[in-house]
């Protein structure tokens, strides 16, 4: 026995003796400079690459948060090479320490996760590049065989001498960092102040007019007409009085679905590309350039989300000093780093990252303190802000006056009312809509008319606005002599089953047309002309009007001269080129007119209903029995001037709209075996049914339901919601009265 317990002391000696040779033979693999040249190459591609390649992708950025060229550098040096230093000392000094093993699994542990951020950085490419999310793979996958190669880096790299010496080349990588982060002109106009451009400086105009120029967004120019082909008076009153003194260029599209890439088209004349980004720099000069090199006019410009104003004309001050403008920078990027290195189903919601970085304005900033310069507001909140600004910039003055607005109407979020008042006033930009996921529409064609109902709304708000500026200009005395321009930047696509903005054959109705009514200076006249017109126009109308040099880089033309262009060119992902007459325009009318009626008695915008005959009559008309239903629904009062909560933050606003989801008795687990029967609703507020609705048809959005109250049937004070079930569609005598919790 003794002799056993010898042998068991000798294997174990003998074990503790391998297991630290072992350890100190993986150590030596590792020298220090190794250790370093490894931890530089995977952080200089899993981190500050990728990085530097999204800000140079993002100049609008750096444009609006106002970076100078020390903060951006000084950035990127804590990123490459002080963040792979910084790893390095601490595993050094754990070796310093004498825990060799704790120093040696750190390193392994940061070779691992450098390298799974390398993959995911591939992998993140890879997914937007083939549209695997929309294609029904999700991310996660790819993402599971990045990490498992990213531990076979770390077992590879104690292994083989070949790929310690790759990882150490990699270092090399470093080198990149200038060329990746100074290859964008908008990064070099910014930061070194280089403009890859001409210069139109000492520009000067022969007949400096006033200039009034409203882009709405989002607004589809069919949307306006009635059943001739004609403005709808009833409906947008302000639009027909502008046409009555004014050229409606019936046949006027857009280029490009987005905004980011219609309007600098509109701005510069030119036909966009895909990888141009909405900042001047990627441009010739174009509009703004031109009227401020002039020195002739007073600009005031509103431009939320594009970067084309001459940075000089700045008035938002941030009032940073550099040390916080880098912290603020840096947290920024890791923020960005962080939702790219995570699958996207696992990712933090994208709120994590300031709007800023999205080009937008938090909600509570604005630069609404000047009349004269660069305005800068949230391009997705306070719409009616924005214009009451606008109108108080209007104000004429010693020089003739250039005056810009982009106003996010009637673009989503979909939350103002045609009075200017709000039913969503926490929306943003990412509010969800019911039947509206990844920018594709649902197949229940209710839920999308709904939601073109909401769109049309504020189509009329729009309308609204824009007779408050007409109403200014005429009070000022100043319109007779204004070019006057009213237009949009894209259409919207609400056909069900089709995607929000993809120029396909179905789509093209919803998303080319926009509105174009130019009022030349001392025009009493009224015209229409189905004549092809792009917006690409616009900027060499406005420079026949008032004598500026054009340029050879333009692709529109004036529609004062008689050129006509002899085809439409859609650019976008699908770019293709269509008829110059493009009669399928009018088919969006005949949607419209279906769906919505028209102005007068039978117009149906914020109107619709699920169920006719029912809205304004008594509940106590019908028999009224229980639900064997529940529903969760998320505002459970309608009124006016509702006082904020936890959950409807911000100013008081008007509760119309109720969305919600149905509770069936199985738990709502069971598979769908056929076509999906939908819940029919009533909604009722003291006894009087004021909507119906129904849940939707699509197995995607099953037992969800959304309702409009008419503006002008919502109660002055807050009213509790009644919801019933209704059997059927038609003959209708019985209710079912459905229990709800608000959420």
């Amino acid at each position: 026995s003794e002799a056993a317990v010898v042998a068991a002391c000798d294997c174990r000696g003998s074990g503790m003796s391998s297991a630290k040779s072992e350890s100190e033979s993986e150590s030596a693999l590792w020298t220090p400079r190794t250790q370093l040249l490894q931890l530089m190459g995977l952080s200089v591609l899993g981190v500050t690459l990728p990085l530097m390649g999204r800000l140079a992708d993002n100049a609008q950025y750096l444009i609006l948060e106002d970076y100078s060229l020390f903060e951006v550098v000084s950035v990127a040096i804590l990123l490459f090479p002080i963040l792979p230093l910084l790893l390095w000392l601490i595993v050094r000094l754990l070796v310093r320490l004498g825990f060799r093993r704790s120093g040696d699994r750190v390193f392994s542990g940061l070779i691992v996760l450098l390298s799974a951020m390398c993959g995911m950085t591939v992998v993140r490419a890879i997914s937007v590049g083939l549209d695997l999310q929309r294609n029904g793979i999700p991310e996660l996958l790819p993402a599971l065989v990045a990490l498992a190669a990213a531990a076979a880096v770390g077992r590879l790299n104690r292994r083989s001498a070949a790929v310690r010496q790759f990882l150490c080349v990699l270092a090399w990588g470093g080198l990149a960092v200038p060329y990746v982060l100074f290859g964008s002109a908008g990064v070099r106009w910014q930061l070194l102040g280089v403009p890859d451009q001409g210069s139109t400086a000492g520009l000067q105009l022969p007949r400096p007019v006033p200039i009034v120029m409203v882009v709405f967004d989002g607004l589809n120019g069919m949307s306006l007409l009635n059943a001739e082909g004609r403005i709808d008076r009833h409906r947008f009153p302000s639009f027909a009085a502008l046409a009555d003194s004014a050229t409606m260029y019936r046949n006027a599209t857009t280029v490009h679905p987005r905004t980011d890439h219609a309007l600098p088209a509109m701005l510069t004349g030119t036909l966009p590309r895909e990888e141009q980004f909405p900042v001047e720099a990627d441009y010739p000069p174009g509009l703004f350039r031109r009227i401020f090199e002039s020195g002739q006019y007073d600009m005031t410009v509103f431009e939320p989300l594009t970067r084309f104003c001459p940075t000089e004309l700045r008035q938002l001050q941030h009032g940073r000093s550099a040390v916080q403008q880098i912290g603020r920078l840096l947290s920024t990027l890791l923020r960005v780093n962080t939702q790219i290195c995570l699958p996207l189903e696992l990712a933090p919601e994208q709120t994590i990252i300031p709007r800023e970085w999205f080009g937008l304005l938090p909600h509570d900033k604005a630069s609404a303190v000047t009349q004269k310069g660069l305005v800068i507001y949230g391009w997705d909140t306070g719409r009616r802000e924005q214009v009451q600004h606008f109108i108080k910039c209007l104000k004429p003055g010693s020089r003739p006056g250039f005056s810009f607005l982009h106003i996010a109407l009637p673009h989503y979020p979909w939350s103002v009312l045609p009075s200017g008042n709000s039913y969503f006033p926490w929306a943003d930009i990412s509010l969800s809509v019911a039947g509206l996921r990844d920018e594709a529409w649902t197949t229940d064609e209710w839920l999308v008319h709904q939601a073109w109902d909401r769109n049309l709304l504020q189509a009329l708000y729009a309308d609204r606005c824009l007779g408050m500026i007409t109403e200014t200009l005429r009070q000022q005395q100043t319109l007779d002599q204004t070019l006057l321009i009213v237009t949009a930047d894209h259409g919207m696509c609400f056909v069900p089953g089709a995607s929000l903005r993809e120029t396909l054959s179905e789509t093209l109705p919803d998303l080319l047309p926009v509105p174009l009514l130019i009022k030349l200076p001392g025009q009493t006249e009224s015209g229409v002309t189905d004549r092809n017109v792009e917006i690409i126009d616009i900027l060499p109308t406005i420079a026949d009007v008032t004598g500026m040099e054009p340029s050879p880089e333009w692709a529109g033309s004036s529609l004062l001269a008689d050129e006509v262009r002899a085809r439409k060119t859609v650019c976008g992902t699908r770019p293709s080129i269509i008829a110059p007459e493009f009669p399928e325009r009018f088919q969006h009318v005949q949607r419209l007119l279906r769906v919505f009626g028209e102005g007068g008695a039978d117009d149906r915008i914020g109107r619709l209903q699920a169920v006719s005959g029912l809205r304004g009559r008594r509940v106590a008309e019908f028999t009224v029995k229980p639900s064997s239903l529940q529903a969760v629904l998320a505002a459970g009062v309608v009124g006016r001037d509702i006082a904020p909560s936890e959950f409807s933050p911000g100013k008081p606003f008007t509760s119309c709209l109720q969305h919600g989801r149905i509770l069936r008795a199985d738990g709502g687990g069971q598979e769908a075996t056929g076509p999906i029967q939908p819940v029919w609703l009533a909604l009722a507020v003291s006894g009087r049914i004021v909507t119906t609705t129904r849940t939707s048809t699509d197995a995607e959005w099953r037992d969800i339901f959304a309702a409009f109250v008419p503006e002008d049937e919502v109660p002055a004070t807050a009213e509790l919601v009644e919801l019933y079930e209704i059997p059927g569609p038609t003959e209708v005598r019985e209710l079912r009265r459905v229990e709800y919790r608000s959420v």
